[in-house]
């Protein structure tokens, strides 16, 4: 009989631990489960600030702070090597992006990545600013190609190394007290080909404008500036010398060029 009992306190024992282990799972699920949750709560959906049927600008806003995310997308028509030659010609970049006076490279690291600086023109209530920043691009294995934009800070570059008399320029920039310097935190662009002269682009970026005017406001200035840059590319991009390119290393769709 007592061999019997201590069986059936075996069995209980062991079914107790059974349950213990599956109300455990089922807890941490949960628990996993509400976690996902929260961290979805802290992402902002996208808003719809302006389309048609060719281009998209949306935003979002960020945690914890003044500053947007903006997404511009757009369809144009283009090659990839065609894009990236127009983006990338600063003599052009004046007559595309919007309230840019001027744009130049003082800095050719590779064919593929550069540091550049770009000025924009004052406007009221704006003061003039510019931007320091470096680029790289590369294409993926399905053919789509990444631009990645990121800011450069003065004091990381050694001037005596940049091309011409852009040191001048650069420092000059840097000190004036009537020009701001808009420091990027975040700048993307992917570009997905659609045909061999045709695709979609998806920009992403963070900005700050700093200066004394509230974010809001220029906030509002580069909604506007962005989607007149879209409409701009997509007037001036199909008929560019720019589509004559081929840039060493990007296949086009429907290509076997490299």
């Amino acid at each position: 009989m007592l061999a019997n009992l201590n069986r059936f306190i075996l069995l209980v024992l062991f079914f107790s631990t059974i349950l213990s282990s599956f109300l455990l799972l089922a807890n941490n699920k949960a628990l996993a489960d509400d976690k996902k949750l929260s961290s979805e709560k802290l992402v902002e959906p996208w808003q719809v600030w302006r389309k048609n049927s060719t281009l998209k600008v949306s935003y979002q806003p960020i945690k914890n702070s003044e500053l947007i995310k903006i997404k511009a997308q757009a369809t144009f028509t283009s090659s990839l090597s065609g894009f990236l030659t127009f983006i990338q010609n600063t003599t052009e970049t004046a007559n595309w992006l919007a309230k840019a006076k001027s744009s130049q490279v003082i800095k050719q690291i590779n064919q593929q990545e550069r540091i550049f600086i770009t000025h924009f023109d004052a406007f009221w209530p704006i003061k003039a600013r510019y931007m320091l920043l470096q680029s790289r691009y590369w294409q993926n294995d399905d053919l789509s190609v990444e631009l990645a934009i990121s800011d450069v800070d003065i004091n990381t570059i050694r001037l005596n190394e940049l091309e011409g008399n852009i040191e001048a320029d650069v420092k000059d920039n840097s000190t004036a007290a009537n020009t701001i310097k808009v420091e990027v935190y975040e700048a993307h662009w992917l570009l997905t080909p659609i045909t061999a002269n045709k695709m979609t682009i998806d920009y992403t970026f963070v900005a700050d404008a700093k200066g004394e005017l509230p974010i809001w406001l220029t906030n509002k200035f580069a909604l506007r500036s962005i989607w007149q840059t879209l409409k701009n590319i997509e007037q001036q991009l199909p008929y560019s010398l720019s589509q004559q390119a081929r840039l060493a290393g990007i296949k086009e769709l429907n290509s076997s060029e490299n």
